[in-house]
């Protein structure tokens, strides 16, 4: 069964498993003040992506770096490459719940981590028409990077590593983007061609960009503005719930303390 379904939207389970998953990421990258500090909600700006024009030399570059400094990855070494590069690359299925190694998103991306430790990062060239589309899946294939650096276990286990992506990159500032490309991300475990329903749909994106709101003092109407109708729609009930069930939860999110410092 998904760790998440369509219905109902926001399952009392699911919603532990969200609060649960953003302990465990406050805790083992540098808890709720390193949070304020490093990550901000990341939108389709000038300043937060300088180079947006996909006709420029430099676009899909630019973008990557743009996103792995929000993420505060701005110095991590990374190789960029399109899909149709990647065609001699061989990529082995990892069903193991420890390893972490390869990530594949049907045709829009991949994360690998080779044995010497170098990172490379696919992407289609079909995203490079879609801005919102590329900023997705590159800062879901950066959250698998960011990932590789976690000390504990995730809860539920390494087999929720897909989803726990997802949430990664809502967690270090991309919600807006992780929720307006729910629907429409393609994801695969070992191809081009098998899909999963395991990662976040909808209901738990936007249940998650609701915590990071809050987590982040943000103003939620003005978050609701930059979301799609359907996300912005459960967006809205999440901050509703947050606010009326989850003082507690958030309270204790708010006071968690890294087990390192960064």
């Amino acid at each position: 069964m998904p760790l998440f379904s369509k219905s109902p939207p926001f399952d009392p389970a699911r919603i532990d498993w969200l609060f649960d998953s953003f302990a465990w990421l406050l805790s083992n990258y540098g808890g709720h003040e390193s949070f304020l500090r490093t990550y901000h909600l990341v939108l389709h700006s000038q300043k937060d992506f300088p180079i947006s024009n996909a006709g420029h030399p430099r676009y899909e570059k630019s973008v990557l770096q743009a996103v792995m400094k929000h993420m505060g990855m701005g110095d991590w070494a990374i190789n960029l490459v399109q899909m149709s590069e990647a065609d001699d690359m061989e990529f082995e299925a990892d069903t193991s719940d420890l390893s972490m190694n390869y990530s594949a998103d049907g045709t829009a991306g991949f994360f690998s981590l080779d044995n010497y430790g170098k990172a490379t990062i696919g992407y289609s060239d079909d995203l490079l028409h879609d801005f919102e589309s590329l900023v997705a899946t590159l800062s879901h294939e950066a959250a698998h990077y960011l990932l590789t650096k976690s000390i504990t276990e995730m809860p539920g286990g390494w087999k929720n590593l897909e989803p726990i992506t997802d949430l990664t990159a809502i967690f270090t500032g991309f919600g807006i983007f992780q929720c307006n490309k729910a629907s429409v991300i393609q994801h695969s475990q070992a191809g081009v061609s098998s899909q999963l329903s395991g990662y976040l749909p909808e209901s738990g994106r936007a249940y998650a960009l609701a915590i990071f709101s809050e987590l982040s003092m943000l103003d939620n109407k003005f978050v609701a503005k930059q979301l799609r109708p359907n996300p912005r729609s459960l967006y809205k009930a999440a901050i509703k719930q947050i606010q009326a069930e989850k003082a507690d939860a958030m309270a204790e999110l708010e006071q968690l303390v890294p087990l390192r410092s960064w």
